[in-house]
């Protein structure tokens, strides 16, 4: 199977079937799944379907990558399977008795086993991501998180070799999931570095034997085609070559444009075939296209569009592009500002027309944006000068759960109105204030019209352009 050349192009626009084949109780359940997708990079759902008399329904799944695709029983139940692009599953449950409705799933066909691997470990990887979340404690040293990262991998190959010594896995994807354990925790140890210096403000001194798996894991690695943690290490590894402590200050689009040529020169030099092709496409539509930076990503396509093994991916890219350009709003000064309707930390709605006769400031912001985090302290001081001055900053985290604002907001003693964007709202205000790299700043008069849509930052200078906003009005 990864032998085959140019595997995900001829499985593009194949969606996955799921048979299931339920025991009813006479109530209505109902059943999606959710899954990732990479070209583009993409979180989705598929349709609903209502499950309640005794037979057959089918469920159609548009991954184009194959992995985990997490079924969601009356969002209640979680069912982990994996799905091969344009494969089918069959899947037998019960309902007759509500407590064991999971415990009644049943895998049959040729990914029979490989399903009962990712169902079965379910438990104990939930338990490993458990402890993973942990490390991030400011009480633990390196040295600390190295035993505990190296013994969660020793634990997933053992459970993996276990499973397949009772239930034979097919061969390809036992190496898939060796290098998805691998590299992902090669990547978690590279970021852990980064966070801990960055977010934690730690001097660590890094033991010597810290990065020893990391160092004998070879870059271009065929057995990680179908893992996305072997990607991301890809990515992780070449960005830590040649980031900078000036570059990670610097704006997104300017870190953007020295970073970018340079990750993808690295890539073009040591990966081969459909995997160069991936990871070359992978960079460019989660980067500038994400962000919407397409004069760079026109750029970046133009420049390594003969590096290619199959022009397929180029042509994914320039339609990518071309559909993030049409998405762009180009917000005028004097412009009216979006409105918007999302919650606060307590889940009560504010819109943008309840600050009407103030000065507004919106922080479009991620949890895991480092530039994000390094603003908070001077978003304070902005907000002490002109706290006389009716001035009101509001921040609004974008892509994170709710949970992770919270736990964000409190971390960082984030000032100001906090809101969640979640689901379309997301896309809309993305979409409305052309926000590309975060964070985005957005300066807003008394009379809701936008001043400024990319306004200085809090750290280089938007105080200025307030007192000029308020000597003026």
């Amino acid at each position: 199977m990864q032998d085959s050349t140019d595997y995900f192009i001829s499985h593009l626009n194949k969606p996955t079937i799921v048979i299931l084949r339920v025991t009813p109780d006479g109530n209505t359940h109902k059943i999606y799944g959710n899954y990732r997708n990479i070209f583009p990079y993409s979180i989705k759902n598929t349709d609903t379907v209502s499950l309640k008399l005794a037979g057959s329904y089918a469920l159609f799944c548009k991954n184009d990558f194959p992995g985990k695709v997490y079924l969601l029983l009356d969002d209640t139940i979680s069912i982990p399977t994996f799905l091969l692009p344009g494969d089918t599953i069959f899947i037998s449950l019960s309902f007759l008795d509500p407590k064991t409705v999971k415990q009644s799933v049943q895998f049959d066909g040729e990914l029979a086993s490989i399903n009962k691997y990712i169902f079965q470990s379910e438990s104990i990887f939930n338990k490993i991501q458990f402890a993973k979340n942990q490390l991030s404690n400011d009480v633990l040293e390196l040295p600390d998180i190295k035993r505990t990262l190296d013994s969660i991998r020793i634990v997933s190959l053992q459970y993996l070799d276990e499973f397949n010594s009772r239930s034979k896995l097919p061969e390809w994807f036992i190496k898939h999931i060796r290098a998805g354990i691998n590299y992902g925790n090669a990547s978690l140890k590279m970021n852990l570095v980064s966070y801990r210096k960055s977010m934690m403000h730690k001097n660590d001194i890094i033991p010597m034997d810290y990065f020893d798996t990391i160092n004998i894991l070879p870059v271009y690695n065929p057995d990680g085609i179908f893992s996305y943690e072997y990607y991301y290490f890809v990515d992780t590894y070449a960005w830590s070559k040649y980031i900078t402590p000036d570059l990670e200050k610097a704006d997104v689009l300017d870190r953007f444009k020295v970073m970018l040529p340079k990750c993808l020169s690295f890539a073009d030099s040591l990966l081969k075939g459909e995997i160069k092709d991936i990871f070359l496409y992978w960079t460019i539509v989660n980067n500038p296209i994400t962000e919407n930076f397409n004069d760079l990503a026109d750029t970046l396509i133009a420049s390594y569009k003969d590096k290619f093994s199959n022009p397929k991916y180029e042509e994914l890219l320039v339609a990518a592009n071309n559909k993030s350009k049409l998405l762009v709003s180009h917000l005028e000064k004097g412009d009216k500002a979006p409105e918007f309707y999302l919650s606060n930390e307590k889940g009560e709605y504010v819109q943008l027309k309840d600050f009407k006769g103030k000065i507004i400031v919106l922080n479009f912001w991620a949890t895991w944006c480092k530039p994000c985090r390094m603003e908070v302290p001077a978003e304070e001081k902005l907000i002490e000068k002109f706290s006389d001055k009716d001035f009101q900053l509001v921040n609004i985290c974008l892509t994170d759960s709710l949970e992770d604002m919270v736990k964000a907001v409190k971390e960082l003693n984030m000032k100001g109105i906090n809101l969640y964007a979640q689901g379309n709202w997301v896309t809309t205000l993305r979409k409305n204030y052309n926000v590309g790299g975060i964070p985005h700043y957005v300066l807003i008069d008394r009379n809701g019209n936008i001043l400024d849509n990319y306004s200085r930052q809090p750290s280089t200078g938007l105080d200025k352009d307030i007192e000029a906003l308020i000597k003026n009005n």
